[in-house]
């Protein structure tokens, strides 16, 4: 912990600097204390579950028959501080009991956070007086629950290991979660599963949420344990949290692509190799120093650590420094650089990084304590993988994304062996990054309400501005955003979709009607089944991504794509944005005149009557007017005001005659000779970083 103690002195000057500036506590959370970091900055902790603590207590039980060696200690003691679940008046928890049907509604509807409903009574054996009513009516009306007869819920039945998977996964439906219910590797007991919960079974076991029992069976129709139901909500909602992390919502590649970017941006780690490759030790040893900024380490002498490790090799200095602050093992005689590091590993390091292996020891000190320290701490993510498993560079980056939001352990002042948890990230303590969280009002001449803007290069998040070179962050007006900053510095380094925006995103075919408030539209191209949305007379408009004071009822029935904001996720859209954009190929471009002309007919525009036009290369750098050629193919959006343009243009060459540009069912495409091209939305384009490339009398798409 030697390398921890120091972050006591952090701790001061922190609290010192919020003292003279106490409204900038965005970045790491407010600290209560007098500025001395003594005795109100500690939170007593010993086992910690999330940002929730318990007492400092060696021996430490959570109920009379749940010990910390207790298979599902963990479990227990994360629902018992999420509120979910609460042990029976004896002080014991009742692991080997059995749950009832409307106990366990009401913990499922804990674990996703769902407030009950005053809905009608559904069953006739539910009293609208007791306790559970108001649960099972919820999970009724929300299609989670059927009962076990027509009328009749079950209420005091044991519900079995089958219908709570069946129930679960409902839920996870609700979600929106992708499941697989195909027995891909099926239980040793298969016969014995009833066929209405075959595919919830198998999809919960391809998730890895469920395993079964130890010798291979499930035991379907065996009542559920409130030890075995807490488990697997447990595992549910580890499971929930990790698919949530993104905060694009984007998969694969493209999220890839984002947290790369963001670490690059952030100058924490260098860009990866290929996605899916595997991780060495030695790797692993060189992302990991990056990540605690480990640039200006000097190290006191040159000497062989491992067999394997001596100086001059590979990933020596990086070996190094972890090994002299003691994250790495030293009791071993080989390191094994260029061996897979694996999921088990990474979880007793980090934990160490962080401080948080003094709970991992009081937890048995395994590599499994570890490891579950590590993912109900937000320290890493739970990637559903064994301890066992080798991880792949996304792997890495989704640990470090989420390590990098984690709060760090440290020693009190007082040296009585008592640990605390600070407000403070490995962002701050090794970077000096701060994160704001807040909306993007004001983006250079762009603003949210109408309100004055700022120069060309400057931004307002909150109450705060900063310089910035990020391109295109105009594109996050209206929206919470995770704002990356340096301490003392006001430039911008990163900014990102705060998980708390709720948008609603409608391309031009699922836009019904508008009639001034009332926005109808089709749910999805499949259906014909139509939904409405009640714009708000409060509600910030935008087109283009510039404010505008109303709408045109045809602006958004000719809208390309209209996307509505929730930037807190209260249920009331806080935005409209209206995106319209045009495809210009050139026929004439007159220098004296400075008009854009189409080859198809598109309005021509004017740049000289234009306040403002940007254009941007497809390397993503600004260019001139003066580069544009005649048939260059451009994506133009402009104004509601016809004062600003943001302009695309292409770069690369093909052989080939551009013979018509369309937009086909919210696509858009271009006809070169006798082949038709798909081009990328452009917006879309921007966001996941794919161009659309087309030459001058050519073209040739690349996406």
């Amino acid at each position: 912990m030697e390398s921890l103690s120091s972050l006591g002195t952090l701790l001061d000057e922190y609290m010192n600097s919020i003292s003279k500036n106490p409204n900038k506590t965005n970045g790491i959370g407010s600290v209560s204390g007098n500025g001395s970091g003594k005795g109100s900055t500690s939170m007593i902790v010993s086992q910690v579950t999330g940002n929730d603590t318990v007492s400092s207590e060696k021996d430490n039980k959570i109920f009379t028959d749940v010990n910390t060696d207790h298979w599902a200690y963990t479990a227990i003691n994360s629902l018992k501080n999420l509120g979910v679940i609460s042990g029976r008046g004896d002080g014991s928890f009742g692991t080997d009991n059995s749950v009832t049907r409307e106990e366990f509604v009401k913990m499922l509807l804990g674990i996703f956070g769902k407030e009950t409903e005053n809905v009608d009574n559904k069953f006739s054996d539910v009293d609208e007086n007791k306790w559970y009513a108001p649960y099972v009516n919820t999970a009724a009306d929300m299609g989670i629950v059927s009962g076990i007869e027509e009328d009749i819920f079950g209420v005091g039945e044991k519900i079995t290991r089958q219908d709570m998977s069946v129930l679960i996964v409902r839920y996870l439906k609700q979600e929106n979660c992708e499941l697989n219910g195909a027995a891909i590797d099926s239980f040793t007991d298969d016969g014995d599963i009833s066929d209405y919960a075959k595919d919830s079974v198998y999809a919960l076991k391809n998730l890895g949420l469920i395993n079964g029992m130890g010798d291979g069976s499930f035991m379907p129709r065996a009542n559920a344990t409130r030890a075995q139901t807490a488990q697997i909500l447990y595992s549910v909602s580890l499971f929930m949290k990790s698919r949530n992390i993104s905060y694009t919502n984007l998969t694969g590649s493209d999220r890839y692509m984002l947290l790369a970017g963001k670490f690059m941006a952030l100058d924490i780690i260098p860009f990866p190799n290929e996605e899916n490759g595997i991780v060495t030790k030695g790797q692993f040893a060189k992302y990991l120093a990056g990540f605690v900024n480990a640039k200006n380490y000097e190290k006191s002498d040159d000497k062989t650590i491992f067999s394997d490790v001596v100086p001059g090799s590979t990933y020596y200095n990086e070996i190094r420094f972890l090994y002299d602050n003691g994250y790495i093992d030293k009791n071993n005689s080989v390191f094994g650089a260029d061996n897979p590091i694996t999921l088990g590993e990474v979880a007793i390091i980090m934990c160490r990084v962080l401080g948080y292996d003094v709970y991992a020891i009081e937890n048995g000190g395994n590599i499994s304590s570890y490891y579950s320290v590590a993912v109900s701490n937000d320290i890493i993510p739970n990637l559903r993988k064994t301890i066992d498993d080798t991880l792949s560079f996304m792997d890495i980056l989704e640990i470090f994304d989420s390590a990098s939001k984690a709060y760090m352990v440290v020693d009190d002042l007082d040296k009585s062996s008592i640990y605390s948890i600070s407000d403070i990230t490995p962002l701050y303590y090794y970077h000096r990054i701060l994160t704001l969280d807040d909306i993007v009002y004001v983006c250079g001449t762009r603003t949210l309400d109408g309100s004055g803007g700022l120069s060309a290069d400057e931004v307002r998040i909150g109450s705060y501005s900063f310089s910035t070179d990020i391109k295109d962050v105009y594109r996050y007006l209206g929206y919470r955003v995770n704002a990356f900053y340096v301490e003392d510095d006001e430039t911008l380094k990163f900014i990102e979709p705060n998980q708390k925006n709720n948008v609603l995103s409608l391309e031009q075919d699922l836009i019904s009607d508008f009639d001034g408030s009332v926005l109808k539209y089709y749910k999805n191209e499949t259906t014909n089944s139509e939904k409405k949305e009640t714009l708000p007379k409060t509600i910030n408009r935008l087109y283009n991504y510039n404010y505008v004071a109303e709408y045109d009822t045809e602006d958004i029935k000719n809208a390309d794509e209209v996307i509505l904001i929730d930037s807190n996720n209260d249920g009331m859209y806080d935005t409209v944005n209206v995106i319209r954009e045009a495809i210009y190929c050139i026929n004439q471009l007159t220098p004296y005149e400075n008009t854009l002309y189409d080859y198809y007919n598109q309005p021509s525009i004017k740049l000289n009557d234009l306040e403002t036009v940007i254009v941007y290369d497809t390397d993503e750098k600004f260019t001139s007017i003066g580069n544009l050629k005649i048939y260059d193919i451009l994506s133009v959006i402009e104004d509601k005001q016809k004062e600003n343009a943001v302009i695309y243009i292409s770069r690369e060459e093909a052989d080939g005659v551009v013979k018509r540009t369309a937009r086909n069912n919210g696509n858009l495409t271009v006809s070169i000779d006798d082949a038709e091209y798909d081009l990328t939305d452009i917006l879309a384009a921007q966001k996941y970083n794919i161009f659309i490339i087309v030459s001058r009398k050519c073209c040739q798409c690349i996406a």
